[in-house]
């Protein structure tokens, strides 16, 4: 089963997954990226102001990048 691993951006704050997660597709690691990325969202933004933009770029084994998913915030005051 393939490897697929989470780096995750939240504004200037970035966080390398060194462990990964073993996944049958990179369907499933896109599904999971996008569960990771409503998660971030809901336990790290903040009540009020604007938050911090967020990316995950999702590599495989190897550390080649496969795709990223984003949620960039503009013009939230």
């Amino acid at each position: 089963m393939p490897r697929y691993f989470f780096h995750c951006q939240l504004g200037d704050f970035v966080a390398s997954d060194g462990s990964g997660y073993d996944l049958p597709s990179i369907a499933a690691a896109r599904q999971e990226a996008m569960s990771l990325m409503s998660e971030l969202a809901r336990d790290e933004f903040p009540a009020e102001g604007r938050p911090p933009d967020l990316v995950i770029n999702v590599t495989d084994g190897e550390q080649h990048e496969l795709f990223s998913v984003s949620m960039l915030v503009d013009g939230v005051a």
